[in-house]
């Protein structure tokens, strides 16, 4: 009965009009689409675009060429290629043509540009000297030849050259290098001699030490004692005995031929 009231009986709210249009308001909002919000994107990178090598112009590009078949002829020593070379483009002729040579022990070419074409070796390469480029001692001597034969040249100093070398102090140095090879190459056979010596002794020791050879058994199993005088490595094989041995065999043979002569 009380819920028969509940639901039958109207109830009556008095509203301002504030209270109204709050209503009203809400209403219109819970119908407008709902805005969405938006986040913040980072920023793109700026990638720095990357500078286009620069385009060789015919004659920068055809320069380059002729460097390339420079490096080439002097690592390969074409030193008659070489000349008509130098002598149609000598601009193009630098200490690294110099080093080139130096490092790649073309003997003929470094003379070449230090003696004809006078390169400067005090000038640098690479942060070395040419001759720092040398790749051996023959290279540097042609260096230190120039430097005895033409002191006032360059300075041979600020070339990094050690020292002149003169024709006596050279065949000074190549001699002391021959005895030092032939102390090495002497040094070498006594050594094996001495390692051949020693392994025939131990072979030596080895062979003393080794058991004795044991006898073969006789031929045809027979193993009890024989007369002397027998068959011994064929009839009548005496060598071998000591005299004594062979007296005693001719008497065993005349013996057993006694006993045969009675048995007839």
């Amino acid at each position: 009965m009380r819920c028969w009231q509940e639901l039958s009986r109207v109830k009556v709210s008095h509203l301002t009009a504030d209270a109204l249009q709050a209503q009203d308001d809400a209403y219109i909002a819970s119908l407008q689409p709902k805005k969405q919000v938006i986040k913040p994107q980072a920023p793109t990178p700026v990638v720095a675009p990357v500078p286009a090598a620069p385009k060789l112009s015919p004659e920068e590009e055809a320069k380059l060429d002729r460097q390339r078949r420079l490096i080439d002829m002097i690592k390969k020593g074409r030193l008659d290629s070489l000349r008509p070379f130098i002598a149609k483009y000598p601009d193009e002729i630098s200490v690294q043509a110099l080093a080139i040579a130096s490092s790649s022990a073309q003997e003929e070419v470094v003379t070449y540009l230090l003696e004809e074409i006078k390169l400067n070796p005090t000038q640098s390469f690479e942060g070395r000297k040419p001759y720092d480029h040398c790749s051996s001692k023959a290279i540097r001597n042609i260096y230190r030849r120039l430097a005895f034969k033409q002191p006032e040249m360059w300075d041979w100093k600020e070339a990094h050259v050690p020292s002149g070398l003169s024709e006596e102090k050279e065949e000074e140095e190549n001699k002391k290098k021959a005895e030092r090879r032939k102390g090495l190459k002497e040094k070498l056979k006594e050594r094996d001699t001495k390692r051949a010596e020693e392994a025939e002794e131990e072979e030596r020791n080895a062979a003393a030490a080794a058991p004795p050879p044991v006898a073969a058994a006789p031929v045809g199993g027979k193993t009890g004692p024989q007369k002397l005088g027998g068959k011994i490595g064929g009839e009548g094989n005496l060598s071998g005995m000591t005299p004594e041995m062979r007296m005693r065999v001719e008497r065993e043979r005349r013996a057993r031929a006694a006993e045969a002569r009675f048995a007839k």
